[in-house]
């Protein structure tokens, strides 16, 4: 039974796990779906959607581990959260929080700015998150270090994204629906990383289910814009 791996007081937490596992599923079907009707059109680049559907992929898998890491094999104990290989399942909930919206903000360069960049903010994101991946976790301290410094990485890489998209915007080099959507989804990326630690005051239920809503929704507009910019391009 699933009701197994629910402790007592965790059960918003689940349910919130369910949610989210749930909204990300049918969004990276979404993009699937998307990108096999478009296969084999010469107007649609490499960028378009693979960094929407990589990134969608990735937090996927990130949902997965989360849920083995704090239901099944710590059981939210957070003394066996040091000990290994149990921080190894912690350190690859960390990296591909960093790397997940990484992969997005490459996409739009491959795409949007002809590469202009050569990928060198998303691949000095990655390669920080791979450097990190390997610091030794040993106690709560580490532990508050390592969450601290993994929020920052990602929440620069979701800054980046929304400076991405402005700069579309400005300069015209897309569909504006398009910028617009993923504008307003890096912003409620993070408008949540800001706003977590203060919605824990609203209670544990009201909290996961906000977080979860401002994840979606956030990822839910970013994969439509790409969608949409696609659908432009297939028109002319």
């Amino acid at each position: 039974m699933i009701t197994q791996f629910i402790l007592p007081g965790t059960e918003p937490y689940f349910w919130s796990f369910i949610a989210t596992f749930a909204g990300q599923s049918i969004i990276a079907a979404m993009l699937v779906k998307h990108t096999i009707s478009k296969k084999g059109s010469e107007k649609i680049s490499f960028g378009s959607g693979f960094g929407a559907l990589f990134m969608v992929g990735l937090l996927i898998v990130r949902e997965i581990l989360t849920f083995l890491f704090d239901f099944v094999i710590t059981r939210f104990d957070y003394m066996q959260y040091f000990i290994y290989p149990n921080a190894w399942y912690l350190k690859g909930i960390h990296l591909f929080s960093i790397v997940a919206p990484a992969a997005f903000l490459l996409g739009m360069d491959y795409q949007f700015f002809k590469f202009k960049f050569k990928g060198i903010l998303s691949f000095a994101l990655i390669g920080l998150g791979i450097v990190y991946f390997f610091y030794e976790v040993q106690n709560v301290y580490d532990y508050v270090l390592y969450d601290s410094f993994t929020m920052l990485f990602a929440l620069v890489a979701y800054i980046l994204i929304m400076v991405a998209s402005i700069f579309m915007l400005v300069k015209n080099l897309s569909n504006p629906r398009c910028a617009i959507l993923i504008l307003i989804g890096s912003i409620l990326y993070i408008t949540k990383s800001l706003g977590s630690r203060y919605l824990s005051l609203m209670g544990p239920m009201i909290a996961f289910f906000v977080e979860a809503g401002f994840d979606l929704a956030g990822l839910a507009l970013m994969a439509y814009g790409v969608i949409k910019q696609d659908i432009t391009l297939e028109k002319y």
